[in-house]
């Protein structure tokens, strides 16, 4: 199964945009749809039949949401998100236990620093804990 996954939904359970008489369905509201991640077998953004039936929740048992709006909101988010990670710090999170154990020294040399860029400084201490 895909990780991002949908379920568009019928026309005839979309709700047209506008007030009576000029009411219309146009692209956009026709990507009305919901949404889930699929993780293993896991899901996130799916409501438990437990809490559908405490509350009373009709309907869709994910996330009610635009696919268009959904695409629009990625788009925005991933140019944020998509920076790689400098290696000299990849280097060091790999590993968990190195980087607990170097991890007073890693803040002290951020603490020092007088950084250019975002990422200097966490590179300039990930090159010292390299060295040493």
């Amino acid at each position: 199964m895909a990780l991002m996954n949908f379920k568009l939904k019928h026309p005839d359970l979309i709700l047209p945009f506008g007030n009576e008489p000029d009411t219309n369905l146009h692209w956009f509201g026709l990507t009305d749809s919901e949404y889930w991640l699929s993780l293993g077998d896991d899901s996130i953004y799916e409501y438990s039949k437990d809490f559908r039936q405490f509350n009373g929740v009709e309907g869709p048992s994910h996330v009610d949401y635009y696919l268009s709006r959904l695409a629009e909101d990625l788009m925005e988010l991933f140019p944020i998100i998509s920076e790689p990670i400098p290696d000299p710090l990849y280097d060091i999170v790999k590993n968990y236990s190195s980087l607990s154990k170097d991890y007073n020294k890693h803040l002290q040399l951020l603490k020092q620093s007088e950084a250019k860029t975002e990422w200097e400084p966490i590179v300039r201490a990930a090159e010292e804990i390299q060295k040493s």
